[in-house]
């Protein structure tokens, strides 16, 4: 997924668990006053008290729980301000993105999780608040401009790409297609895609196609993908 950074620059307590610096993700505290405990457990001590929008640095992913009346998320180890302790996933994001000037406008939080299929905030890191608009996906990329938001969510095979103007919060997708689950990877304000055309007995038949500033054409790339080798019936179109 590409996504925009800021890289914030790692104390010495954060490189002692790692040698190498490529570890450490720059993230986003996402919740009001929340809180930094001394182990990866809601009852643990806490060790530090921080606000929305703090940067922090995540160093390590602790244990996948459930935390009553929260949800099941992943605990992170994280740095922030010469401190470190673990926050629980529900209350920070690494997916986000910087608008031109440097500063950050849109992020995409995971705060629940069942199985491959995760269940996404979006929201904006201004004074219009951190949560506008909820989808359920398992995989969300934003454009480099913070404009579009990709998701991807389907069967392991067949995936429901969407996408959605981020800038202009509303749950209503722009364009939406069944493709072949590949990698959401943008180019600038594009993204390339396989939209399937016909589904058979063992394979897809695609054709590529461009999301580009808001708007989808056509590449005049076709193909197709094969989901198992063994089919009981041959078929024809796509076994050619």
């Amino acid at each position: 997924m590409k996504v925009t950074y800021i890289f914030i620059n790692s104390v010495l307590t954060a490189l002692i668990f790692f040698s190498d610096p490529a570890f450490a993700d720059p993230a986003y505290i996402t919740g009001s006053s929340v809180n930094i405990r001394k182990a990866p457990d809601i009852k643990a001590p806490v060790v530090k008290v921080v606000p929305f929008l703090q940067p922090v640095t995540i160093i390590e992913e602790g244990p996948f729980v459930e935390v009553s009346g929260i949800g099941r998320n992943l605990w992170y180890r994280i740095e922030t301000g010469g401190r470190t302790g673990w926050v629980f996933g529900s209350f920070v994001t690494k997916n986000y993105c910087l608008n031109s000037s440097g500063q950050v406008l849109v992020y995409a939080q995971a705060y629940d999780v069942y199985g491959a299929t995760s269940l996404f905030r979006i929201g904006f890191m201004r004074d219009e608040g951190p949560l506008k608009y909820q989808i359920e996906a398992s995989s969300v990329s934003l454009s480099p401009s913070c404009t579009y938001l990709a998701t991807d969510s389907g069967s392991d095979i067949i995936g429901l790409i969407a996408f959605y103007k981020a800038a202009k919060p509303d749950s209503r997708p722009i364009f939406q297609a069944t493709h072949d689950r590949g990698e959401l990877v943008w180019e600038g304000e594009c993204l390339t895609f396989h939209d399937i055309q016909y589904i058979g007995n063992g394979c897809t038949l695609w054709k590529e196609k461009q999301f580009c500033n808001g708007s989808v054409a056509e590449t005049g790339r076709t193909g197709r993908s094969i989901f198992h080798e063994t089919a009981s019936t041959p078929d024809r179109r796509c076994n050619q």
